[in-house]
């Protein structure tokens, strides 16, 4: 009989996803509205200080995850670090919006830049041992991919809200200027930061391996991992999907600007929206469709298949983003959110699969390091990615300040769409290679078991 987590257990660690979609999210939707069109910062230097925090995490990510892997506490390897890192950044949050040291350019931009990598690292603290803890709860096959996919449903919720954060910043009951209602907003949502983020530390039973002989260097911990095969495909996969996705991101508000509502900036922001909340909706439908995918027919399927259905997603705008019916839109984004959601969910259960694999041939649980690699490849892209966003428009001719041509917005539409598909055809010729079935799986974690039963030299 399969090995199922009771549901509370499952809830108890997927409420952390709430937490992990509200720290970076709730920033990077309100730091350019408020430092710009409050503060009056230039939109240049809030660029900066917020893209050179994100590199820097980056950077600490597999430290993080080799410190988690290493720790030995009476509360366990990860929790203690769960807790610390979801109360620093529910601590950290309100003082973005708070400029105590005045409001000069300098200030402003040394404040959003230091308290950044402070809240960026106090990020990282939290969420590389909380994946980390997700990896190790359950050894079944498929009950990994139904306890991660709580982690989702439930961050899907929180990021629902993220889009109407700015305009609740305008609702005199926050506060009588726009600066209060902000610093209140925030604080409200500090606390559910804050409960949601240590509830897995407190509330969810963590496996504690045996005491190792010896620690691993961060380096050879680092060697040890990018060696395991199966990870280094999935890793080349997942970094061909994002450079897909990452590279074009910058377009779609454009497109929606000017070649669907004709340079209408407030009905682009409205289809936007609603373009959103489609994704959203397809992502929930999308979770619970690949999961049946993947304990039917195994995980590679469910990732190929997932990745195919993105690729008709972005071709579909072929024809649905047009001036003539701008809602058809939603139902590209719709497929997209239902195909995307559902191949992020099968790379986190894949590299799961891998942290048992990895146990079996070192002898070590090191669920930190294999989360910490795959958060930095991603972070790492979403930096450089975010470097080309601007060069990517320019060469589809766009300028500022310039009504793009006719020209132009097919340039930029063709771009939008076949670059990401090309990428995800990529990705699909590369999982199809992913070598872990169920069988191979559940015989390593017969292994496993049997080594832990072997009675001790």
């Amino acid at each position: 009989m399969p090995n199922r987590l009771p549901l509370r257990t499952k809830l108890a660690w997927g409420i952390g996803g709430v937490a992990d979609n509200l720290i970076p999210n709730v920033l990077a939707a309100l730091a350019l509205p408020i430092y710009n069109l409050l503060f009056g910062l230039d939109v240049v230097l809030i660029g900066i200080a917020l893209a050179i925090p994100r590199f820097l995490d980056a950077l600490v990510d597999p430290y993080m995850g080799n410190i988690s892997d290493q720790a030995r506490s009476r509360w366990g390897r990860r929790k203690p670090y769960i807790v610390l890192g979801a109360t620093l950044c529910a601590v950290l949050l309100p003082f973005f919006w708070a400029p105590v040291f005045g409001k000069s350019e300098t200030a402003l931009f040394l404040q959003l830049l230091l308290l950044g990598c402070v809240y960026s690292f106090s990020y990282t603290v939290f969420v590389i041992p909380y994946t980390a803890l997700g990896y190790e709860i359950t050894p079944d096959y498929d009950d990994r991919t139904r306890l991660l996919a709580w982690r989702m449903y439930l961050g899907l919720l929180a990021g629902l809200t993220i889009p109407w954060l700015y305009k609740l910043t305008f609702v005199t009951e926050f506060g009588a200027t726009q600066e209060k209602a902000v610093l209140v907003l925030s604080c409200l949502v500090s606390v559910v930061i804050f409960a949601t983020g240590a509830a897995p530390g407190f509330l969810v039973r963590e496996h504690v391996p045996k005491e190792m002989e010896e620690k691993l260097t961060f380096w050879t911990s680092l060697r040890t991992a990018m060696r395991n095969r199966p990870f280094a495909l999935i890793l080349t996969g997942y970094c061909a999907v994002l450079i897909g996705l990452f590279t074009v991101s910058s377009l779609a508000l454009y497109l929606n600007i000017f070649l669907v509502c004709g340079g209408d900036k407030q009905q682009a922001a409205y289809y936007g929206g609603l373009a959103g909340m489609a994704s959203a909706f397809g992502s929930y439908l999308g979770l619970l469709a690949v999961s049946k995918v993947a304990g039917l027919l195994g995980k590679g399927v469910a990732m190929t298949t997932a990745l195919s259905l993105a690729v008709v997603g972005f071709l579909s705008l072929l024809v649905t983003l047009t001036p003539r019916a701008p809602y058809f839109q939603l139902v590209s984004f719709f497929i997209q959110g239902f195909a995307l959601q559902g191949a992020w969910l099968m790379v986190s259960s894949m590299v799961a699969d891998v942290c048992d694999e990895d146990e079996l041939e070192t002898g070590r649980r090191r669920e930190g390091i294999f989360s910490a690699v795959t958060s930095f490849v991603q972070k790492l892209l979403l930096s450089l990615t975010a470097l080309t966003g601007g060069v990517v428009l320019k060469l589809c001719g766009y300028q500022d300040n310039v009504t793009p041509s006719d020209a132009t917005n097919t340039a930029m539409k063709l771009t939008f769409i076949l670059i990401p598909s090309l990428t995800l055809f990529v990705a699909i010729l590369i999982f199809r290679k992913y070598p872990i079935t169920r069988q191979r799986a559940e015989r390593t974690r017969a292994l496993l078991a049997e080594r832990l039963a072997a009675p001790s030299p």
